[in-house]
């Protein structure tokens, strides 16, 4: 406590040149850091309210992405689903599949579907089980260290069947 009034004397004893010179100084320090402080403060509100401004941005983008992509996913099959060569195929009109045709129907199957399945970016495989059984598939083969084959496929639908019936989706 002895060593502030001792300063106190002391600047009693300075020039008025050097008490000018402390008092500016302590004068532009309050007002630096006053206009800091604001604009610290202010930086902070316009971050802030930016960060909510861009989050509701990508969150309303991400949600148009997604209901577009559902939307051309509902859309592709929809255009399986109305190709007369696949429904002639799938409801074996015409020509009866049996053991020794099938891999015909299949390699004709896997062809039509391709020009579906190829112009989506976003399949990854195409898969139809008839209602006597047959299984027909188009794989995206770009990328992948496998390949789908008739159990594989096998599991998959039946397991998508299952899924539909048990939440009462499926009309077979």
């Amino acid at each position: 406590m002895r060593s502030f009034p001792t300063f106190l004397n002391r600047i009693k004893d300075f020039r008025i040149r050097t008490k000018l010179f402390l008092s500016n100084m302590i004068l532009i320090l309050f007002i630096s850091t006053t206009v800091g402080g604001i604009a610290i403060y202010a930086s902070t509100q316009f971050i802030e309210a930016n960060t909510k401004d861009l989050s509701m941005q990508v969150i309303h983008q991400v949600s148009d992405n997604i209901e577009n992509k559902a939307k051309e996913a509902f859309t592709s099959s929809v255009y399986v689903l109305s190709d007369t060569n696949i429904r002639q195929i799938v409801a074996e009109q015409g020509e009866e599949v049996t053991s020794d045709s099938y891999p015909a129907f299949r390699s004709r199957m896997e062809f039509l579907l391709a020009q579906y399945g190829n112009g989506n970016p976003f399949l990854n495989a195409i898969m139809i089980k008839t209602n006597t059984g047959q299984l027909y598939w188009w794989e995206n083969k770009k990328g992948l260290n496998h390949t789908l084959n008739h159990d594989a496929v096998s599991s998959m639908t039946l397991e998508g069947k299952e899924y539909l019936q048990s939440h009462q989706l499926s009309k077979g």
